[in-house]
């Protein structure tokens, strides 16, 4: 369409007539001698040749998809079933610094201690550390799941499965090892550090009125008698 145009135009204006094909069209495409764009003479288009792009296109050689693998990932090996140790030879060390890897706050390792001989303790150790949200903490337990799983064996082959809550407490039982992954909220409502340590102080909600009362009053008393020793 666009020759039959240009062929039209030579036919009108001598001079065009024994010009070439591009330089034709460089003629009729010139901002004084728009013919082809007369709508926009106040803003004159750009030359019509001037408006094609040459593109570049880089094709790959080998279409084949490389797996992207993180580089902690890269050099390990699954382990057989023989080759994993089993559960109870978990070691703390090895979860906490899994759990540093993974940025974990506030890493707690408790022993736990027997009372007396009639106590008996389920766990060995607990490990309680916190998130900086939930989404970090249920992030940090399925690492340390996936971590037991590559490395250590149940005798049963049946693995513990995470109990959670929607309140920002994880919890994954390890036999040996029990860890606790809370959020600084949970783990100062419920204290569990103190619990692990058996600790025998009692808070002040579980004393008796008259242990309170006496108290403020020997508090009042020492008041008293500082008093009367500036007054002297």
């Amino acid at each position: 369409m666009l020759r039959t145009i240009l062929t039209q135009f030579s036919r009108q204006l001598p001079k065009t007539k024994n010009l070439s094909y591009m330089r034709k069209l460089k003629y009729c495409t010139e901002p004084t001698k728009d013919f082809i764009n007369k709508s926009t003479l106040s803003q004159p288009s750009p030359n019509y040749y001037d408006q094609y792009i040459e593109e570049y296109y880089e094709v790959d050689e080998c279409n084949v998809d490389d797996e992207v693998v993180p580089l902690h990932l890269q050099n390990l090996e699954r382990k057989t079933s023989i080759e994993k140790k089993l559960i109870d030879e978990v070691d703390e060390e090895e979860l906490i610094k899994v759990l540093e890897n993974e940025r974990a706050l506030n890493i707690e390792c408790i022993p736990i201690e027997k009372k007396d001989d009639s106590d008996l303790k389920a766990y060995d150790i607990a490990i309680i550390c916190s998130p900086y949200n939930n989404k970090h903490g249920e992030s940090l337990i399925n690492v340390v799941k996936k971590y037991i799983k590559d490395n250590y064996r149940f005798e049963n082959d049946q693995y513990p499965t995470i109990v959670k809550n929607n309140n920002g407490w994880f919890l994954y039982d390890m036999r040996r090892i029990i860890l606790h992954v809370m959020t600084s909220k949970m783990r100062e409502r419920y204290d569990l550090e103190s619990l692990y340590r058996n600790a025998e102080e009692e808070p002040d909600e579980m004393l008796g009125n008259e242990s309170i009362e006496e108290k403020e009053g020997e508090v009042r008393e020492e008041k008293e008698i500082i008093i009367v020793e500036k007054k002297e």
